[in-house]
């Protein structure tokens, strides 16, 4: 898969060349120049446009737990952990599935 998805790019790409190099991607033309200044990074804390979009609110969770049987106040206290600019008390979406999904709540 990884090697039809990097074939497909080299045909969309011409003259740039893919590499893997500690668990990122790393995307140069032949010329040796960076094309790295195309992208931009966003970690959870500081998500800009996407923030709306990367996130479950604690109406959401509240739902979840009712939905799914778990004490909502012991899934606040482990997963209420960001403060976004236009979002508070915002929850990690994978570790909620995770928790909702096994059962119990632990580091996820």
């Amino acid at each position: 898969m990884r090697e039809s998805v990097f074939g497909w790019l080299k045909q969309k790409l011409e003259g740039v060349s893919c590499s893997n190099c500690s668990s990122k991607e790393y995307i140069s033309d032949q010329r040796g120049h960076s094309a790295l200044n195309m992208f931009t990074e966003y970690s959870m804390v500081d998500q800009d446009v996407f923030e709306e979009y990367t996130r479950f609110m604690e109406t959401e969770v509240k739902a979840l737990c009712f939905r799914y049987n778990m004490d909502f106040e012991k899934a606040s206290s482990w997963y209420d952990g960001y403060e976004l600019i236009n979002f508070h008390h915002v929850y990690n979406p994978k570790s909620v599935v995770e928790a909702m999904r096994r059962g119990r709540c632990f580091n996820y």
